[in-house]
Order: C-alpha cells, then structure tokens, then sequence
C-alpha cells in the first residue's frame, strides 16, 4: 500500500495541488486550531502533500516552525517551493513515531483515508508519543456510518488506490484511549460531492497520564 500511494501521489502532485491548494473550506476549523497554538509553535504537517495546510497556516501565523512530511518526492517539492519558510523532508506517516523531534502541534489533512482502521489507531497512538503534553492535533478524513473502505478511481480512470472511511466515534475512542481530550469534532459536506462527508476533529493531548 505505500509504494502504491507513493506512486500515485507523486503522479499526479501538481494535479493534486490544482485542485485542493485553496483549503478555504476547511478555514474556520483550521483558523480555530492555529490561534490556540502557542507563540512560535513547532508544527508536523503529516501526508503534507502540496503543503496547503502549512501555507494557510502560516499565512495566518508566521511565528510557527512548521515542518512536513510526505511519501512523495514530488510532493515535497511542490510543499517546498510553497513554503520556502519551512523545512519539508520523505517519510512514511506510518512511521512518525522514529522521529526524534517532539513537537506542540500535528496537522494531517485527509492522510488517514489511506489508513486501514488497525493503521489509523496506531498513527494516532504515536502522534501522541511525538507532542509535548498539552499539544494539539488537526484530523480531516472521510467518514461514514461505519468503518469502511472501497477502490477510488482517479477522474480518468488512469489510477485507483484502496480509500478508508472512518467512523467518528471509532477516531473520538481510540484518540481518548491515546491520551487526547477532543477539542471539536464536526461533520461536512466535501466540496462538490454532497454525498461524501467530510470529519474534521481538534484534540488536545493531556498534560500527564490519566488526567
């Protein structure tokens, strides 16, 4: 499944970047997450892609060290030449926990549909391994009733790659069980296609174990 991902993406990055740069849909949720971060926050931005999520991000806050990290060469390059401010580098989101960094603040925009449910909850478990206590996570996947999956087609036909649904209440216990307290978790219709929806949540981890 990655060297699948990894070829996908790196394909069609500059198609991707056409189309989904502008997150101006997503503004309220992101604007809502990036004011609460404290004063020049180190930020992960995981599966970056073009890097969207960091240049909204720091177009708001330019105090921020954001970092990112994709599968992709190609994107990368695109996240780069996007924000020359930041520092963007190859790596598997599936592996963030070898990290030695720690950071106060994670965004990952739409990577957990390339995760199975099992895969999800462990992203999610080492997220939590790489914060500061008290730093805050941004989530946006798809989500549907139920857990599921099925085989996306690119608008071409050229390209499919196995898509993962998330179940809201399945993200809101495992982040729980990781040590997160939820911030907000809401449901949207994803642009052009009213019948998918899109989740996005904010959490927070806690100071210390237990609490």
């Amino acid at each position: 499944m990655p060297q699948q991902a990894e070829h996908l993406f790196n394909r069609r990055a500059q198609d991707y970047q056409a189309k989904y740069m502008d997150v101006s849909h997503y503004g309220d949720t992101l604007a809502l997450f990036c004011d609460a971060l404290p004063p020049n926050a180190s930020v992960l931005d995981v599966a970056c892609g073009p890097g969207n999520l960091s240049r909204f991000l720091l177009d708001r806050r330019n105090d921020l060290r954001m970092s990112g990290t994709d599968l992709a060469p190609n994107m990368i390059a695109l996240a780069q030449a996007n924000n020359p401010e930041a520092s963007f580098s190859l790596a598997d989101m599936r592996r963030i926990a070898e990290t030695n960094s720690r950071y106060e603040a994670l965004v990952c925009g739409f990577g957990l549909p390339y995760l199975s449910k099992a895969e999800a909850a462990t992203f999610i478990s080492d997220m939590a391994k790489i914060l500061r206590p008290g730093g805050s996570v941004y989530l946006s996947t798809m989500t549907a009733d139920i857990d599921a999956s099925l085989l996306q087609q690119s608008s071409d036909g050229q390209d499919a790659i196995l898509t993962h649904y998330h179940a809201e209440a399945t993200l809101r216990e495992v982040l729980k069980h990781a040590g997160f307290d939820i911030v907000l978790s809401q449901k949207q219709p994803f642009p052009d296609k009213p019948d998918t929806t899109d989740l996005i949540i904010i959490a927070q981890k806690r100071q210390s174990v237990g609490a």
